[in-house]
């Protein structure tokens, strides 16, 4: 019996070590171990993190995400807007960061700029872009 679990228990650490080999991109680190909890968690630290990754690798889109979605939740939409422009300007299609350029749009009340990049999401979309939808509905027709 030791000699079966003894290789089945190596190839489950080894299976541990290989999912965290993999995702290595410095911004995936940190989303991952941090913002468990967004009530407790320190956005401006995100946005201080975010900034140093984007400094070392300007390809990272998940950064750029990340810091967009930071200033989103400290309520600065012009900066949270500026960076998104800055990920779409890499990815046209990137829904996400164009949903949440919306909803900044909407709150800063830009009712068009944010029926635009609604619509453009939508255009971009995948099937769980749901949520887009439901408010390019309410908020543009």
């Amino acid at each position: 019996m030791k000699k079966l679990l003894l290789p089945l228990f190596g190839i489950f650490i080894s299976s541990i070590l290989y999912s965290q080999v993999q995702d290595t991109t410095l911004s995936s680190k940190y989303a991952r171990n941090i913002c468990i909890d967004n009530s407790k968690h320190d956005y401006q630290e995100s946005v201080d993190y975010f900034i140093e990754v984007i400094k070392k690798d300007s390809t990272d889109l998940e950064a750029y995400y990340n810091l967009g979605m930071s200033y989103y939740k400290l309520l600065d939409f012009k900066r949270a807007i500026a960076t998104y422009d800055q990920l779409v300007e890499k990815d046209s299609c990137f829904n996400y960061a164009l949903h949440n350029r919306a909803l900044c749009k909407f709150f800063l009340k830009d009712r068009d700029g944010a029926c635009y990049d609604f619509k453009r999401a939508l255009q971009c979309s995948y099937p769980d872009m749901s949520g887009t939808k439901e408010e390019y509905e309410r908020f543009c027709k």
